[in-house]
């Protein structure tokens, strides 16, 4: 594992960084305070995805403090473990921290918590199902460019018109 190089695109400044399991480990031992607990969510996310342990996220959102885009991303990996996790499944949780991320204002930078909020409401995943609200949440997305938030907006407006117009 200490070779693996994980990928992935930052949507806030379109920037794509190659990160190991070295670097993420060294970016701990060298920051403090939220930042740290930050770059622990992160590895979380990043590595053990299955098995992390949500608190470690919503611990960096408690040290965030008024540093919305950190505290809106954390709750976002909270959701993350509590909605892909084995150990922490729980989709009342991760729907509770989706909301709370884009309360947060992450919403605004990351279409990818209006999608998953849109089909939480969809499929009826930790609250009852209300089309209309995923119709708001897909729509949402699907303006800030998420494709999965247009897949998703039109297939359940073939499904329920309705809940579309």
């Amino acid at each position: 594992m200490k070779n693996l190089i994980i990928i992935y695109f930052l949507l806030i400044s379109n920037n794509i960084y190659a990160v190991t399991l070295d670097t993420i480990n060294r970016a701990i031992s060298n920051s403090t305070g939220s930042q740290q607990q930050t770059f622990k969510c992160n590895k979380i996310i990043l590595f053990d995805k299955k098995n992390g342990n949500p608190d470690v996220c919503i611990k960096a959102t408690k040290m965030a403090g008024i540093d919305k885009q950190n505290l809106g991303e954390n709750y976002y990996n909270a959701g993350i473990l509590y909605t892909f996790g084995e150990k922490y499944k729980d989709y009342k949780k991760a729907l509770k921290m989706y909301k709370l991320s884009y309360d947060a204002g992450y919403g605004k930078y990351s279409s990818a918590v209006m999608t998953k909020i849109g089909y939480f409401y969809w499929k009826g995943w930790g609250a009852e199902t209300n089309k209309i609200l995923a119709y708001k949440y897909f729509l949402e997305g699907a303006k800030a460019g998420n494709q999965n938030a247009q897949t998703n907006l039109d297939i359940m407006c073939k499904e329920s018109p309705w809940a579309c117009k």
